[in-house]
């Protein structure tokens, strides 16, 4: 704890602005001429981050809301920008959300989701149950600091757009119905101007995506090797089984038991071989997954059907819960349990290292004892 950070404030600039920007493709499935948008996106919540640092008792507070603010507000004006010079993205409307959910990867309430209900699986209510409210009223804050800078240069953004809407042809009105923030994201690999196949993100990009994922997370050089290995399978086995055709048979929810299940035996497996703890090779492919992002466009969702806002459905419509907190939840319980059966395994195996360990620890310092006593009569 007393030592210093690996790396000094400029690598982490550089590794916060390239999360961010891998994350386009490699988390989100975007394209790369989103990536560009998501680059200058990138630069200026880094600068309100200076800002944050050298004047926090202003803007500490309100930072989530203000990071959110700057993503949809560059968001929205890059797409009217694209509408003026004709630069065609203005029929891309799916990956709106890819863009202004990038540069948010690291905002988003993964791990306090997903260790949440491992808490209570636990029986650790008062913690469990903090966490996962917290993950939820987080979510909420994410959604509004979005809509609110999404009305300086999105307003009227879908005036005058005709939508299929379930085989009919809606005319969207000027005003709120048209300001809305758009929820719908692509489907994964579905589109010609979206990067795919699924191995070409799980396989190739997610090289490239470890690297500012774990120099984020302040992991040594030296110590990457295996937290990048364990990541990497995980990663690519929860590719292969939500997009492989022929694991087409699981749902998402059981993908999810699976993929921790195995990260955290991978996890616990490094764990009793060196010692270092398991949370740490955890903590790296849950950040990858970015469970939050789901629960944040069900919020704008939600927000969107109290407005009675035609949802846009040329891919696919989203419709939204009026019980967001039980999806969000069922998500974290599903990722829990897979490593909650994981450490039900290991937690017996790990404590018997550690008492083996504990035990030789004191037998060689009490023989170092001994033999200093003799030396010295």
């Amino acid at each position: 704890m007393n030592e210093p950070l690996p790396y000094g404030w400029f690598i982490q600039d550089i590794l916060f602005v390239s999360l961010g920007v891998l994350a386009t493709i490699a988390a989100f499935f975007g394209s790369y001429s989103n990536m560009i948008i998501v680059f200058i996106i990138s630069l200026f919540i880094l600068l309100l981050q200076k800002l944050t640092r050298a004047y926090p008792s202003v803007l500490s507070s309100i930072e989530l809301v203000l990071v959110c603010m700057i993503s949809s507000f560059f968001t929205a004006a890059s797409y009217n920008i694209s509408k003026r010079y004709n630069l065609g993205f203005d029929t891309q409307y799916c990956n709106i959300p890819i863009i202004y959910l990038s540069p948010l990867l690291v905002y988003l309430p993964g791990s306090e989701l997903i260790y949440g209900a491992y808490e209570l699986q636990m029986g650790h209510m008062v913690v469990g149950a903090s966490r996962l409210v917290h993950a939820l009223v987080k979510c909420m804050v994410m959604a509004c600091g979005l809509l609110i800078g999404w009305q300086f240069t999105g307003y009227n953004f879908f005036a005058n757009v005709e939508i299929d809407n379930n085989n009919t042809t809606i005319l969207i009105d000027s005003g709120s119905q048209a300001s809305f923030v758009p929820a719908n994201k692509c489907i994964p690999f579905e589109e010609s101007w979206n990067i795919g196949p699924w191995w070409m993100v799980f396989a190739v990009w997610n090289l490239a995506l470890l690297v500012p994922v774990l120099g984020g997370l302040q992991v040594r050089v030296r110590d990457m090797p295996n937290h990048y290995i364990i990541a990497y399978i995980t990663l690519l086995l929860f590719g292969a089984l939500n997009f492989q055709e022929d694991c087409n048979g699981l749902t998402t929810f059981l993908v999810n038991i699976i993929g921790l299940f195995v990260a955290t035996n991978l996890s616990c497996l490094k764990e009793f071989m060196t010692g270092v703890p398991a949370v740490s090779s955890i903590v790296p492919v849950l950040l990858v997954l970015a469970p939050g992002s789901v629960v944040v466009l069900q919020v704008l969702t939600l927000m969107q059907i109290d407005g009675n806002v035609p949802i846009i459905a040329e891919h696919g419509t989203t419709q939204g819960s009026a019980n967001i907190a039980s999806y969000l939840w069922l998500l974290g319980v599903t990722y829990s349990l897979g490593m909650y059966l994981a450490l039900a395994i290991w937690k017996p195996i790990l404590l018997k290292r550690e008492m083996s360990s504990d035990i030789i620890s004191i037998v060689r310092d009490y023989r170092k004892r001994e033999s200093v006593g003799l030396a010295f009569g």
